[in-house]
């Protein structure tokens, strides 16, 4: 419940991870709330990220490049800001639960074209009351 608080307190949000990841929950939680990113070039991730738009993407395994991005986004509060704000338009625009419910349904049509043609709506997401 307090996820949007607490990542309104960060500068960034690292998710340097060696996996293939599916989607990145974290960084898109971080990602609508502002905080710039820095992200693995992997999965999902690249999914989210657009490199240097709305966050910075390093290729998984290197060290160096990991710690130049959060170093330049650390001393550069103007560069994570505006990153982090490309960012949440970025979210606020097309990561819904309705586009990924359209998106869903749209494959399943071309896996099982006899499924009923009628639409179903995804369900309005909720906000915590703070």
């Amino acid at each position: 419940d307090r996820i949007v608080e607490l990542m309104g307190t960060r500068t960034i949000l690292v998710q340097p991870s060696l996996w293939r990841e599916a989607f990145g929950l974290p960084l898109a939680e971080a990602m609508a709330t502002g905080v710039a990113v820095v992200a693995s070039r992997r999965g999902g991730h690249e999914e989210l990220v657009d490199h240097e738009q709305n966050g910075v993407l390093v290729e998984a395994g290197d060290t160096e490049a990991l710690v130049e991005a959060i170093d330049g986004l650390l001393h550069d509060p103007g560069a994570a800001r505006a990153l982090g704000d490309r960012a949440a338009e970025d979210m606020a625009r097309n990561v819904r639960w309705q586009i990924a419910a359209d998106r869903l349904f749209a494959v399943w049509d071309r896996l099982v074209p006899t499924r009923a043609a009628s639409p179903v709506r995804a369900p309005a997401p909720t906000r915590p009351d703070n």
